[in-house]
This record gives C-alpha cells, structure tokens and sequence, in this order.
C-alpha cells in the first residue's frame, strides 16, 4: 500500500516538473515570436563602447549600439559573452519596433534552450501519465 502512494506521488510530481517545463519554454518561444513580430523595421546600429563584466574568473562582453529613428536617436546594450565580437564604430542591422523604436530585437539572441526544456518537459508529462496509469492498475490489481 506504501509503495502505491509513493509511486502516486512521485508521478504528480513528475507530472508538476512537467507542466512548469513546459510552460516555461512555450512561454519563451511564444514571446520571443511575439517580438520578432512586433520588431519589424530595421534600422543601422554603430558600436559605440563595449562594456566589460567580471564573473569571477572571466571577463565577459557586451556592444552598446546606437541607432537613428525618425531623427531621434537610441541606445541600446546587446547581451553579455565570453567573447567580444564586436569593435567601436562597427555596424549592425537591428530590429526595432516603429511603435517603441526603444524596443529591439536581436536576432542573435537566439532561445535555443527553451527547445530542449519543452522536450525535458513533454518527457516528464507522458512519464508522468504512464506512471500515473501503472500506479492505478497496481492499485487494482492489490485489490484482487
């Protein structure tokens, strides 16, 4: 009977990791869609300064470009990487929302993780169910 409630709890938890796994990641993918679709004038940004970060034993870097729109001009950071890809007075296309020219999108900044946490979070839902199902029937058949 013990190994029956453990078996059930475990497999709502399963089922729990599952559901925020992959809710999380649609939550990524969708909104990373979201504004790709709302960015959708592009614009010329130029490098600058590159801002430097220590984690502890590294240095890591990041682009601040600046853009013109609609005779006003922006600045924008990029993200922070190991490696500095990018030298002052270089150029770049930008994406940026004509509504909110402050909004950019970079098409670099990819979410390829939210994909693997959406197959982590399926996986965890259908072993959820399974083991749900197998807890169930062990609980019939010890009836018997």
């Amino acid at each position: 009977m013990k190994k029956t409630r453990m078996d059930m709890f475990s497999a709502i938890m399963r089922l729990l990791v599952g559901l925020m796994l992959t809710g999380f990641s649609v939550w990524a993918i969708a909104a990373d869609s979201i504004q790709k679709k709302r960015c959708s004038r592009e614009v010329t940004g130029t490098v600058v300064r590159i801002e430097e970060q220590q984690i502890r034993s590294r240095t890591e870097y990041r682009p601040v470009f600046e853009y013109e729109y609609g005779g006003q001009v922006y600045t924008t950071a990029g993200y922070f990487d190991r490696h500095n890809y990018y030298n002052v007075g270089q150029t770049k296309k930008l994406r940026i929302d004509p509504n909110d020219p402050s909004d950019v999108y970079e098409a670099e900044k990819s979410i390829w993780y939210a994909y693997p946490i959406l197959i982590a979070g399926v996986g965890m839902l259908a072993f959820g169910i399974y083991t749900v199902k197998k807890s169930k029937a062990d609980k019939q058949s010890e009836m018997y």
